[in-house]
């Protein structure tokens, strides 16, 4: 498995990658490639919870000065017009957790390969190449944000999901690696039903939905619906920026009714009942 991102204590990319992992210890003996900045939590949530991740092999590929890593300075230039830069240092990190891979194969000879982390379509890695069955996924990026949510977004939202949308477009069209991935996967995994929508669209590939954010069945079947004469909780849950759309919520908010009583969370209390991010 390539699972750039994997890291027990962090959300978003990290922690799907740590609990794809996870749940695929219970079945397999997954080895699994991660970046090198994720060993210490790693190695210490394994201490501590020696039970939750068995049969599992984390290799730690080998940082390079080239390499992206999420420290300020390279948060700094994601979010800048310099992003491909960042694109560029990760793709070198996926072409030597490649030959990492490849090499381990030889001396151990794996039954599939599975690209998982980073989500995006832009960077399939290499597993692909492997002349082992090749799982793909979740994957994600697909889908361009509506023109029309835009103008909510702030101009410097906007402009970066207009230049976005027209990229996305695109390398969906040129993007060489990514289409030979598609066509050489056996098992496609999108992460949501309109990526799903997407792949097929402009792969002709099919694949199976698996939400890597939703929660766990028996967590759904407990939360209980809002009664009529109960005023509406709100809690949000994310980073206050652009692509989270957090205006929308707010923009649905002034249009509710006035008799309709609603109360948001605060964000103190929230993070206080949460404890550490997982």
């Amino acid at each position: 498995m390539n699972a750039y991102a994997c890291n027990p204590y962090h959300g978003s990319e990290e922690g799907v990658g740590w609990n794809w992992v996870r749940m695929i210890s219970a079945f397999a003996a997954p080895w699994v490639l991660v970046a090198s900045h994720h060993r210490q939590d790693i190695e210490d949530f394994q201490v501590n919870n020696p039970r939750v991740v068995r049969n599992v092999t984390f290799v730690y590929v080998p940082h390079k000065p080239w390499h992206y890593r999420p420290t300020p300075g390279w948060k700094w230039i994601e979010g800048s017009v310099f992003k491909p830069v960042m694109n560029m240092a990760y793709a070198l990190w996926l072409r030597d957790a490649f030959k990492v891979a490849r090499g381990l194969h030889r001396e151990q000879g794996f039954d599939l390969a599975h690209q998982l982390t980073y989500v995006g379509f832009r960077f399939p890695g290499h597993l692909w190449k492997l002349d082992i069955p090749f799982i793909w996924g979740p994957i994600g990026g697909l889908e361009n944000t509506p023109w029309r949510f835009l103008p909510v977004l702030g101009w410097r939202g906007a402009m970066y999901y207009a230049g976005r949308n027209l990229i996305n477009s695109l390398q969906k069209l040129t993007l060489r690696s990514a289409r030979k991935a598609f066509n050489k996967a056996n098992v496609l995994i999108a992460a949501t039903s309109g990526i799903q929508k997407e792949i097929d669209r402009w792969y002709g590939c099919a694949s199976q939905v698996i939400v890597e954010v939703g929660p766990p069945d028996k967590v759904a079947s407990k939360i209980n619906g809002r009664q009529s004469d109960e005023p509406l909780r709100l809690v949000w849950s994310g980073e206050h920026l652009p692509g989270k759309a957090l205006p929308l919520l707010m923009s649905a908010l002034a249009n509710l009714p006035e008799a309709l009583e609603w109360h948001p969370l605060p964000a103190m209390e929230s993070e206080a009942k949460a404890g550490r991010p997982q």
